[in-house]
Order: structure tokens, then C-alpha cells, then sequence
């Protein structure tokens, strides 16, 4: 009986955990998504970073919320270890590149953000028909940034 009891408030803890880890994303408590993610086991074991939040949300995922508030290093771990897909849309169809080059800061944290994109998370698809026509020129901007600090030439970006 004593197991029974037990399991159900297992259960009930797990999602209630997960459901923390959710809203701390969604608000952009970075530090508590962080402690969440890398402290609780039940979290990690829960988590779909491909799965929608909800109508309410605007079809969001964790990553878009992840992208959209420079969430590095839970952004690359969701898509490390838990085959993230960045290339997912929202309600709106936009994708993480689209949150990366078109909200928030342009510090070097959504650079590295972009970089790893395109080089891990989205290696092997177009950049150009990942993101939306109005974005372009900023996306444009971060990618020449993003080559130019890798040492490429910059060929007609000028």
C-alpha cells in the first residue's frame, strides 16, 4: 500500500516539477528553468522540447521560449540531448532562427545562440528558407556577423 501511495506522489511531484520548469521558460526565469533542469532528474526525464505548450502559448515550444530569451546553454542541451528540432514553428511560423534574429538583445549570446544553430542544430538546411522574407535583412546581418568572425570572406554582404 505504502508503494502505491508513494508512486502517486512520485508522479504528481515529476509533473509538478516539470510543470515549474515550463513556466520558468515561458516567463524567462533563467535561473530558475537552470536550477530546475540540471537539479531535478524528474525534469529531464519528462521533457519534450518538440511538443507545443498549447493554444495558449501560441503553439510555442520550450525552445522557441528558450531562443527567444537566450537561454544558451538549456537551448543546446534540448537539442543535444533531447533531439530538439529548431526548425519547428510556432502559430505564427516561426521557427528558433526567427526568434534568434528578430527579438531581444543582439549580444553575443544570441550570436553563439545563431552559430550553434547553424552549425549543429540546423546543419545540412537552407538558411533562406528558414526564415520569413520581413527577417531577412537582420538574419542576413547576423549570419555575415557570424561568417565574418569565423574568417570568411565577405562576398556581397557589403
Amino acid at each position: 500500500m505504502f508503494s502505491a501511495v508513494q508512486s502517486i506522489l512520485n508522479y504528481f511531484v515529476m509533473g509538478n516539477q516539470a510543470a515549474q520548469f515550463q513556466k520558468a521558460v515561458r516567463e524567462g526565469d533563467t535561473r530558475k528553468a537552470y536550477s530546475l533542469y540540471y537539479t531535478r532528474e524528474a525534469v529531464r526525464a519528462k521533457l519534450e522540447p518538440n511538443v507545443s505548450l498549447g493554444p495558449d502559448y501560441k503553439g510555442n515550444t520550450c525552445l522557441h521560449y528558450m531562443a527567444y530569451f537566450a537561454m544558451q546553454k538549456l537551448y543546446e542541451d534540448m537539442i543535444k540531448q533531447h533531439r530538439g528540432k529548431p526548425d519547428m514553428k510556432n502559430d505564427e511560423r516561426q521557427n528558433c532562427l526567427h526568434l534568434l534574429c528578430a527579438t531581444g538583445e543582439e549580444g553575443s549570446v544570441k550570436r553563439d545562440m545563431l552559430q550553434f544553430t547553424l552549425s549543429e542544430g540546423l546543419a545540412g538546411m537552407d538558411l533562406l528558407h528558414l526564415l520569413k522574407e520581413k527577417d531577412m535583412v537582420r538574419g542576413l546581418r547576423y549570419t555575415h556577423g557570424y561568417l565574418i568572425g569565423r574568417g570568411s570572406e565577405p562576398s556581397g554582404l557589403e
